[in-house]
């Protein structure tokens, strides 16, 4: 059950940092990340992540050195990406083709989203 007594705003400390975002720690060591823009994201406390995007307008890495592999496929009228980076962590986003956000999973990585749609991703964590 969660620990709703507790929210506290989204941090540059945090996998995942949400810009506007309320960050709310449940007892098993995971928390979520949420903001009025319907941005949505768990963060386990495995380094898991998996979340919900309103929108991808853009996605950028942060430093495109640390990417190991890229894979895309396409089906009817969505694109899924999956990024693997040095040192482990992997990203993986859905969206339509016309840029509305499905969902976000990945695993030790730091993301950065933005209000408009803007995702940045950092590469594998530091453990």
């Amino acid at each position: 059950m969660p620990n709703e007594d507790k929210p506290s705003s989204s941090n540059r400390r945090d996998v995942v940092y949400i810009q506007d975002g309320v960050r709310i720690e449940h007892d098993d060591g995971s928390y979520s990340v949420t903001n009025p823009d319907g941005i949505a994201v768990n963060c386990g406390p495995d380094g898991s992540i998996d979340g919900k995007l309103p929108a991808i307008r853009a996605l950028s890495v942060a430093d495109i050195s640390q990417v190991t592999q890229h894979h895309i496929a396409r089906v009817f009228d969505t694109v899924s990406h999956t990024l693997h980076f040095e040192g482990g962590g992997v990203l993986s986003y859905m969206h339509s083709s016309s840029g509305e956000g499905y969902e976000l999973s990945g695993h030790n990585v730091y993301v950065e989203m933005s209000r408009d749609g803007v995702v940045i991703v950092h590469g594998t964590t530091a453990s």
